[in-house]
């Protein structure tokens, strides 16, 4: 039984030596732990976290191409370890590969210490009995090795601080300036559906929008372009509605090697979807602006009081909400979770360590933001759909006429307002229940401060979580600070 062991255990050294050394699979009948990826043809791993599937029984790596099948491992042999195995081969696999492509000859990522490792994988293969230990030691030295030189690749090669720093000025809205001119310069494009020219003629924009704002290297454009899919039927949102070019637009991002082993096709579309969250925000908050600006050229215009009054406030509330959002956003989240992964960025020489920093940020920006609680993202959207309407309505011309003189809103019009003014302060009600519920959960910090920052004097707690109706109690709000 002894001597059976130790033949089948040389089979599965030269199968482990032949991947982690030279990155090749050699397993025609499929016996190996790691074998190649297939996607099902619905994606929908696509889009899980890296080292999850669908399938209890794999582990898709990082990059996709290769998978782990647990069920094939021996009983005795660690999961980690096989993780190990993994990383070390397709890494070297994807260098040798790019190596070729790019010198025509194929040289090896070990460099002096191939020879070394090759030996001590031998020297395992001939023990007469298995040890683990041993093997998690050699498997150790070798990740080390392959981690410490796609660490030398990442940081010092492809500068991936500065590829960082871009990312977070285009995707998370770094250059706040960039986009607020990009709105209002692209409304007018992006109002309606998208066709098939949309997408060339809102890159032009952005790209004089770039070089009228950004002073310097404006050379990202070569590796960034806005995207707005057009479609021979008109696609739908959940509403029913049909989709505006805005709720259409992306960003994609071409990523040169050796960086796509970080920004992999699922990490750029997490963050393709944090990007159209915060611009969404962005937007909002840039049509309150202007139709405070509106009103105030208009401020000598004759209105019935009370439809004044209620448009006021309206407006006052959403400014209230969408400016504490966003400072919510772009401070408490984002700039605080991209200081701490420039801390652990810098302070490790380990790909691994940079690469699970990434992933840990990622999943913070988007769990920070809302967007993996269905039922807040769901709310605050329809938050900012509300006000980009109110704006929408306020600022027609039928309101808001090029002339001094005016007349009053239609029954249709102010019928409009209130209904506006009722999901309004339905919404935030619903917002305000759920914060509420969950800000006292130690697994849920970020919802208190973003609770602490809508009702830092109780004004929210004193209206009944309402913000936004017309016919609040005075009484009730007597005393509290205005939002204004």
């Amino acid at each position: 039984m002894k001597r059976i062991l130790q033949v089948c255990h040389s089979v599965m050294y030269k199968q482990i030596t032949a991947w982690v050394l030279h990155g090749i699979l050699m397993d025609e009948l499929e016996e190996f732990f790691v074998q190649r990826h297939q996607p099902p043809e619905d994606t929908t791993t696509q889009r899980l976290m890296p080292s999850e599937s669908s399938d209890d029984q794999c582990v898709i790596s990082p990059a996709g191409h290769f998978t782990l099948r647990t069920d094939m491992l021996p009983l005795y042999f660690p999961l980690r370890i096989a993780e190990k195995i993994l990383f070390i081969g397709e890494s070297v696999q994807m260098f040798s590969r790019e190596k070729k492509q790019k010198n025509g000859t194929l040289k090896t990522v070990f460099k002096t210490q191939e020879d070394g490792f090759a030996v001590e994988l031998l020297r395992l293969q001939q023990q007469a009995d298995f040890c683990i230990t041993d093997v998690e030691t050699v498997i150790s030295k070798i990740r080390s090795c392959i981690a410490e030189h796609l660490w030398k690749l990442v940081m010092e090669e492809a500068d991936l601080l500065a590829h960082l720093q871009l990312v977070k000025n285009l995707y998370l809205l770094g250059r706040g300036e960039l986009f607020l001119h990009f709105i209002e310069a692209a409304d007018h494009l992006l109002q309606a559906p998208p066709k098939p020219t949309t997408e060339y003629d809102v890159n032009i924009t952005f790209q004089l929008t770039v070089r009228n704002i950004v002073t310097g290297d404006d050379s990202f454009l070569d590796t960034f372009h806005l995207t707005v899919p057009a479609s021979i039927n008109k696609l739908q949102g959940d509403s029913g509605s049909i989709e505006s070019g805005w709720h259409r637009l992306g960003l994609a991002y071409t990523v040169d090697w050796p960086l796509h082993i970080l920004f992999t096709e699922r990490v750029l579309e997490k963050y393709n979807s944090v990007f159209k969250y915060l611009l969404s925000v962005q937007r909002a908050q840039t049509a309150l602006q202007g139709c405070w600006a509106a009103q105030m050229q208009r401020k000598n215009t004759k209105r019935p009081a009370l439809l004044t009054a209620a448009s006021w406030q309206l407006h006052n509330h959403m400014t209230f909400l969408v400016n504490n959002l966003q400072y919510y956003l772009m401070v408490d989240v984002l700039e605080s979770q991209f200081s701490q992964l420039l801390d652990k960025v810098q302070s490790t020489k380990d790909f691994e360590a940079i690469r699970l920093a990434h992933d840990t940020f990622l999943m913070n920006i988007q769990a920070h933001s809302f967007l993996l609680l269905k039922p807040v993202s769901h709310c605050i959207r329809e938050l900012l759909n509300l006000c980009q309407t109110f704006c929408t309505l306020i600022c027609s011309p039928v309101v808001i006429p090029p002339c001094k003189e005016t007349t009053a809103l239609s029954q249709r019009e102010m019928d409009q307002l209130k209904n506006i003014s009722r999901s309004f302060s339905r919404q935030t009600a619903v917002l305000f229940k759920i914060l509420s519920g969950v800000r006292s959960h130690q697994s849920s910090p970020h919802l208190a401060q973003f609770l602490m920052r809508m009702d830092y004097n109780k004004y929210f707690t004193a209206a009944g979580g309402q913000l936004g109706s017309t016919f609040i109690d005075n009484k009730v709000l007597q005393g509290q600070q205005k939002t204004g």
